[in-house]
């Protein structure tokens, strides 16, 4: 089954709906530092996109399986 979402991440990427920018301010606005968080099973790290912009680092993790969706997403340089 894994290997079928592995065919479908670029896919998946390009179609799936982007979270609401205020989200991330929101989220952002409950904390006092912005220094750094970690993203846990980040997908194609569609919403570490969004959470990024409020943050001076981000780290990203997720399944081994998976790895072929973070491939998918957009690259930047304070998301590793």
């Amino acid at each position: 089954m894994a290997g079928l979402f592995t065919e479908q991440a670029a896919v998946y990427a390009a179609a799936r709906p982007a979270y609401p920018k205020d989200l991330f301010a929101k989220l952002s606005a409950l904390t006092a530092h912005h220094r750094r968080a970690w993203d846990v099973g980040t997908g194609n790290g569609q919403a570490a996109i969004g959470v990024s912009m409020h943050l001076n680092s981000l780290l990203l993790s997720l399944y081994k399986a998976a790895s072929s969706s973070i491939s998918s997403c957009v690259q930047r340089r304070d998301v590793v």
